[in-house]
């Protein structure tokens, strides 16, 4: 099939066929889970928030004065909040095997997509949303990352050379 020959998909077609979600509650959920990822990234920010208000105080003369009275790299202040990321992406595999499966045992549809004339059908309607998913996810924690490493580099900035 060429690319002109390609018919237009409807979002619907990026699951498989009576799958119990369908692709826009699949989005909803998705939404949902990365949004729970991205919550513990709060915890970044107001630890940022306390370090702030510590350096004002404290009257640190230098960025290294302030690495030795006790302010942590970015990396040790980042700590885990961006986990959350990891676990869902583990996540989405998890949901690109229970789409395979759904056509192996539940639908008993794989033979059928397997002598479909578009070889990639099965693999695109088993692959496309978890893919997707993967791919904002991986994309706003980068997002969130630099955000925070923005932040703390104009926490740094304020202090005297």
């Amino acid at each position: 099939m060429s690319v002109c020959e390609r018919k237009k998909r409807a979002f619907g077609d990026l699951v498989p066929p009576g799958f119990p979600l369908s692709a826009r509650q699949e989005c909803r959920w998705a939404a949902l889970i990365i949004l729970m990822a991205a919550l513990p990234n709060i915890r970044f920010f107001t630890q940022l928030a306390v370090y702030r208000e510590w350096l004002s105080e404290s009257g640190a003369a230098s960025l290294e004065e302030a690495y030795r009275m006790g302010l942590p790299a970015f990396k040790e202040l980042l700590g885990g909040s961006l986990s959350g990321f990891l676990v869902i992406l583990l996540l989405w595999l998890v949901l690109a095997g229970a789409h395979f499966m759904y056509f192996r045992n539940e639908s008993h549809s794989i033979y059928t997509m397997k002598r479909l004339p578009a070889r990639g059908e099965l693999m695109l309607r088993t692959l496309a949303m978890p893919v997707l998913f993967t791919v904002v996810s991986v994309l706003l924690g980068l997002l969130l990352m630099a955000a925070d490493a923005a932040a703390y580099r104009d926490m740094i900035s304020r202090l005297p050379a």
